[in-house]
């Protein structure tokens, strides 16, 4: 079981013109380098409503934030000042003002729906695998909350999906 655990996030980014760009209805950002530890006390904190911009955070939410901006400023070097994606990086970095930071908001209502944040990520990794007539093959694996589902036909492609709604899919039909 890996230590490592992706987080997806968006941002908003201003300029000391008070131009900038606001990626959260464009897509997401992944930070490859968080621990299960600091995931789950993001989990935590923004299930409960915090906010990760705010300027009270712990010292690992807020090692996790420098980490998550450090991460928006490479991508500013591939976005023009209004966010639109430039084909090659800009010679050097832009001056910024600001950085504010979100954690994806479908992973924010997920948390929010974790009666017990700790018993959902202490639960050990599980799988099966459902073969076809064909041969062909599909893996359901579930961890932290989520289920993520394989189809060998399709080599490189998912569905993600919470491991209760799959649960309930399956029981109800």
């Amino acid at each position: 079981m890996s230590d490592k655990v992706s987080l997806d996030f968006t941002y908003r980014v201003t300029y000391p013109n008070g131009k900038g760009y606001d990626i959260r209805n464009k897509g997401t950002i992944a930070v490859n380098e968080l621990s299960r530890s600091e995931y789950i006390e993001v989990a935590k904190y923004t299930a409960s409503g915090g906010d990760l911009n705010a300027s009270d955070l712990n010292p690992v939410l807020s090692g996790v934030v420098t980490r998550m901006k450090e991460r928006v400023i490479e991508l500013d070097m591939y976005h023009s000042m209004n966010g639109q994606y430039l084909s090659k990086a800009l010679k050097k970095p832009r001056e910024i003002e600001k950085i504010e930071v979100w954690v994806y908001g479908y992973d924010v209502e997920r948390f929010k729906r974790m009666e017990d944040i700790d018993a959902v990520f202490s639960r050990p990794e599980q799988s099966f695998v459902l073969t076809r007539y064909d041969g062909s093959t599909v893996k359901v694996t579930v961890k932290d909350g989520l289920a993520i589902i394989q189809d060998s036909r399709k080599p490189g492609q998912y569905c993600k999906t919470e491991e209760d709604r799959l649960a309930d899919n399956i029981s109800y039909r």
